[in-house]
């Protein structure tokens, strides 16, 4: 079933909110999510399977959606090169927003910078004792940090404004509210300790994952406290 489904998307480009030229594809949706979770089916096929003779191919066209994925519209003119080529040769549109966040069902969705699939490569790639590729970070420090320190002025947005992480507490701030509700914290703590493991927070300002982490871990996940 791996093979047949990673296979199957060799052929198959990744998805984009907008286009090369800006232009809105899906309104209010954002593909992030999409492209993420199946650079997931393709590098677990590609390390699960590393002498089959498509793997190579897997893991180039994983790289393909884990760029995509965390494209900004600067990205389509970022000269650094990833992969062996440039990032701008990579991406052919973008699924965030400058300067990293996320828009999923019609608004700013916080949820969705904080998406499981996101943050999973580390994972796979370490139990198969292998390096974890350069584009599974891609971006990651800048969603990070759109969640950390990037402020939203009231007005335009919901009040009281300021950053979607708040300085004492665990709770997100939405600043175009939350069609699922302000309830749901496990994403948010799997990021910041990702974030904290892996460097992403280096665009963080004054607190960094690990502050983050131990906020919503012991006063909303119910984490003993380690002293």
């Amino acid at each position: 079933m791996i093979i047949s489904e990673a296979d199957r998307f060799l052929s198959v480009v990744p998805l984009y909110y907008k286009d090369s030229t800006g232009k809105v594809l899906f309104p209010g949706d954002s593909k992030i999510e999409e492209d993420a979770w199946n650079a997931e089916l393709l590098y677990l096929a590609a390390v699960m399977l590393p002498n089959h003779p498509h793997s190579g191919k897997w893991l180039y066209k994983a790289v393909e959606y884990l760029m995509a994925s965390t494209a900004l519209p600067s990205d389509l003119h970022n000269s650094p090169i990833i992969h062996g080529q440039p990032v701008s040769q990579w991406v052919q549109g973008s699924n965030m927003e400058e300067p990293g966040f996320v828009i999923n069902h019609g608004i700013i969705h916080p949820q969705y910078n904080a998406i499981a699939s996101m943050i999973n490569a580390p994972i796979v790639f370490a139990l198969a004792r292998k390096n974890t590729p350069e584009a599974a970070r891609f971006n990651l420090d800048k969603i990070y940090y759109s969640v950390t320190a990037h402020p939203f002025s009231s007005p335009p947005y919901k009040a009281p404004g300021g950053t979607m992480y708040r300085e004492g507490t665990a709770d997100v701030y939405y600043p175009e509210g939350s069609d699922w509700g302000q309830g749901v914290y496990d994403n948010y703590a799997n990021l910041d300790i990702a974030a904290l493991t892996y460097g992403w927070d280096n665009l963080a300002q004054k607190h960094k994952g690990e502050y983050w982490a131990k906020l919503v871990c012991y006063h909303k996940l119910l984490v003993p406290a380690v002293t």
